[in-house]
C-alpha cells in the first residue's frame, strides 16, 4: 500500500461563496500573471504577503478551481498507484494568524465543510485534515471534534506558531488533549511568507524567507512542545512535521537530547523543564513524532539510521508547482535505502501517524470510482 501523506487542494471562490457564513465578507482572489496562481485578500491580511519583510512568492500561491480538478487528481493517483491520499489546504492554514478571531473561526468551518464535500466527490481514497483557528482554543477544540466526528476528516493542521505564541503555551494544551482523545494526528505545516515566523522577517526576498522559515519555525515548535512536556502529558498525541525534509530534525533532536542530559546532570532539569521526564528522542522512539522526508535528501539514510525506521513518511505535494516529475519514482530509485525502509516510508509510518480513521479507509480504497 502507498499512502500519500501530504497532497494539497487550492482554496477557490466557490468555497467562500457556498460555504462561508453570509454574515462574513467573501475573500477576494487577486489573480497573478501565471496560470493558477494568486493571492487571497481577506481585507487584512492578504495571503501571502506581496512585498516587504518576510514576503511570499512573486506569483502568490496556487489558487482557483483548476487546481482541484478531480479528473486530474484521479489520473495522478492512478498513475502513481497511490492507495490513500491525504489533502491539506494551501493558504488557509494562515487563519491561525488572523486578528479577527470570529472571522478566522468562520473560515475554518467553511473550509472543513468544503473539503469534506470535495473528498466525497473524489472517492474513498482521498481524505483531508481540518483547519482550526487555534487563537481561539475553545472553538478550535469544538471544530476539531465536529470535523472528525461529523465530517470524517482524519486530523488537523496548524502552523508552527499561533500569532506570537509558541505551541507549548498552556492555552493550547486542551487542543492537543482533544487530538489525543479523538485519536487523530496534528500536522505542523507552515505557509511561508504569510505570517510571522522565526527569522523570516529578516529577509525581503522569497529566496530568503523560503529557506529560513520552516526549519527555524519547526525547531522552535518542537522545542516548545518538548519544553512544555506535551508528549509526556498526552502519550497518545501524534505530531507530523511536514514539507521540510528530515535532515534538520536529526541535528535538532541530538541537540535537544544533549542539553536535556546536561541540565539533568547539573541538577537543573526538574526546575527548568519539570514536565519533560525523558530525553526528547524518547518520544520519537515511542512513535509520537513523524517527519516528511524528501527523496532527494542526500543524508536520508543517515537520518533513518539515527531516528529509526518508524519516523519518515512520503508526501507528493500534488498539485503544487514545486513538484517536478514523480517524487515516488525518485524515492524508489534510491539504491541506498532498504526495501524495509521504503515500505515504512510509504505505508507503515503514515498509517500509524494518521491512525485508525485513515486505516479504516484502506479497505474500500480504490474500489469505488469518483462521483464527479
Amino acid at each position: 500500500m502507498i499512502v500519500d501523506a501530504d497532497a494539497h487542494v487550492a482554496e477557490t471562490p466557490e468555497l467562500f461563496e457556498r460555504f462561508l457564513d453570509p454574515a462574513y465578507p467573501r475573500p477576494r482572489l487577486i489573480p497573478a500573471d501565471l496560470w493558477g496562481q494568486g493571492w487571497w485578500d481577506f481585507g487584512d491580511p492578504v495571503v501571502p504577503r506581496r512585498s516587504g519583510a518576510g514576503r511570499g512568492p512573486l506569483q502568490g500561491f496556487a489558487a482557483g478551481p483548476e487546481r482541484n480538478d478531480i479528473a486530474a487528481r484521479r489520473a495522478f493517483i492512478e498513475q502513481e498507484q497511490i492507495d490513500l491520499q491525504v489533502v491539506y489546504p494551501t493558504s488557509l492554514i494562515a487563519v491561525c494568524s488572523f486578528e479577527n478571531r470570529d472571522y478566522a473561526c468562520a473560515l475554518a468551518r467553511a473550509y472543513n465543510d468544503w473539503v469534506a464535500d470535495y473528498c466525497r466527490q473524489c472517492g474513498p481514497d482521498v481524505k483531508a485534515v481540518a483547519i482550526v483557528a487555534l487563537q481561539e482554543p475553545g472553538e478550535a477544540v469544538k471544530e476539531l471534534r465536529r470535523a472528525v466526528d461529523e465530517l470524517g476528516l482524519v486530523g488537523a493542521v496548524i502552523p508552527s506558531m499561533i500569532g506570537d505564541k509558541l505551541l507549548g503555551d498552556e492555552a493550547f494544551a486542551p487542543f492537543f488533549a482533544a487530538a489525543e482523545a479523538l485519536d487523530v494526528m496534528v500536522g505542523l505545516h507552515d505557509v511561508t511568507g504569510a505570517y510571522d515566523l522565526p527569522g523570516q522577517q529578516m529577509f525581503s526576498t522569497f529566496f530568503g524567507t523560503k529557506i529560513v522559515a520552516r526549519p527555524f519555525a519547526f525547531m522552535s515548535a518542537t522545542l516548545s512542545l518538548m519544553e512544555a512536556g506535551l508528549f509526556e502529558r498526552y502519550p497518545g498525541l501524534r505530531v507530523a512535521l511536514l514539507e521540510n525534509g528530515v535532515a534538520w530534525f536529526t541535528y535538532w533532536l541530538e541537540r535537544m537530547d544533549h542539553f536535556y542530559e546536561d541540565q539533568r546532570e547539573r541538577g537543573y532539569a526538574a526546575k527548568e523543564v519539570p514536565f519533560l521526564k525523558q530525553a526528547p528522542s524518547a518520544y520519537v522512539k515511542r512513535g509520537q513524532i513523524f517527519c516528511h522526508c524528501e527523496p532527494e535528501e542526500r543524508t536520508l539514510t543517515d537520518s533513518i539510521a539515527y531516528l529509526g525506521e518508524g519516523v519518515c513518511f512520503f508526501a507528493s505535494d500534488f498539485p503544487h508547482e514545486e513538484v517536478h516529475g514523480s517524487e515516488l519514482t525518485r524515492l524508489r530509485q534510491r539504491r541506498d535505502l532498504s526495501q524495509q525502509s521504503i515500505d515504512a516510508i510509504l505505508n507503515d509510518n503514515p498509517l500509524r501517524l494518521y491512525g485508525p480513521r485513515l486505516t479504516a479507509a484502506a479497505a474500500p480504497a480504490r474500489t469505488a470510482p469518483a462521483t464527479a
